[in-house]
């Protein structure tokens, strides 16, 4: 992919195995090159892996150290498909490290990222990518306009209207069924009881 971007890739050195070096190495790289922009991919993290967990905020502070005010962005990327659960791992991830922003992929397919709506909503976090194929133009800004147009499947406002104006026809077409409330049924008189005659 590096290749395909026709972007620098750091790698680590041979024997290191932590992703904190990693991102150290390639801080320098930018430092000491003509960059304007790191991107450290951290993928493949549960959030509720505490040793995963701790891994990335290392990588938080190695980032920071090396270049002040980093990472400047920290953004979380979500499948479409995943459904409710993007919901739990933004707000834990927004817990443990800080998310300023959504990345949504796959959605040229029938998955439709309604879970969007409650991130946003209930997190205050914003879509910043949307990912729509393959290839490197398909990753793309997120317009919020288009999702909702694709999301509740119309082309346009002209369309939502017709869409909304044919529900009402359909509901006043529908046929009316009212239930009486039951007449007020009230308690038999209490009889009054029989005296017992005594014999003398």
């Amino acid at each position: 992919w590096a290749a395909r971007a026709e972007v620098d890739i750091v790698v680590p050195d041979p024997g290191i195995e932590s992703p904190a070096a990693a991102a150290y190495k390639a801080c320098d790289v930018a430092l000491q090159g003509d960059y304007d922009v790191v991107i450290v991919d951290t993928s493949g993290r549960l959030v509720n892996n505490r040793a995963l967990t701790a891994e990335l905020d290392k990588i938080r502070r190695t980032l920071e150290k090396k270049i002040p005010g980093a990472p400047h962005e920290s953004l979380l990327v979500v499948d479409a498909a995943v459904g409710r659960n993007a919901l739990d791992q933004a707000r834990g991830w927004q817990q443990d490290v800080g998310v300023t922003g959504l990345a949504v992929t796959k959605l040229d397919g029938t998955a439709r990222a309604g879970f969007v709506v409650s991130v946003v909503q209930d997190l205050g976090i914003p879509v910043k990518l949307v990912g729509v194929g393959e290839t490197l133009d398909d990753l793309r800004d997120f317009e919020g306009e288009r999702f909702v147009d694709a999301l509740l499947d119309v082309n346009d406002a002209d369309d939502l209207r017709e869409r909304f104006a044919r529900i009402a026809a359909e509901r006043a077409a529908a046929p009316t069924i009212s239930v009486a409330a039951p007449s007020t049924i009230s308690a038999p008189a209490a009889r009054p009881a029989k005296k017992k005659s005594s014999k003398k």
